[in-house]
């Protein structure tokens, strides 16, 4: 992932929010502090976009939702599996993602959310697991 891909990706994101939920008019991003999420050029088309971007604290991985939720859950799925192409990768995980409750995704943000109040608590120190 690069910058150029990260904000291709923050653009169709933008429209798929826009299709779905037109009557939005604020728009939050939550991401981690790696170099394309950091860039000039992401952070001008986020500017560009208007997206707010919630903080995240520096070195947090635990405060990353793909990290202590949505990839150990993928990988509890994958696990032991062979896969003889990229294509065949993408394609099991675009399945297990669709075949997810609405109610899976919802208890991760809520996670999420109690993660962010304990590391808040804790003035910014790293949250434990």
């Amino acid at each position: 992932m690069n910058s150029d891909r990260y904000c291709a990706t923050l653009q169709s994101l933008k429209q798929r929010i826009r299709r779905i939920r037109s009557e939005r008019n604020t728009f939050l991003l939550h991401h981690d502090n790696t170099r394309p999420h950091c860039s000039a050029q992401t952070q001008d088309a986020m500017t560009s976009l208007k997206f707010t971007v919630v903080p995240h604290p520096l070195y947090s991985p635990d405060l990353a939702l793909s990290d202590f939720w949505l990839f150990p859950k993928l990988k509890e799925t994958l696990k032991g599996k062979h896969f003889s192409s990229d294509a065949i990768v993408e394609a099991a995980v675009r399945k297990w993602i669709s075949s997810q409750p609405e109610t899976f995704f919802m208890d991760g943000m809520n996670k999420w959310i109690q993660r962010v109040k304990k590391c808040v608590a804790v003035n910014g120190n790293d949250v434990e697991k």
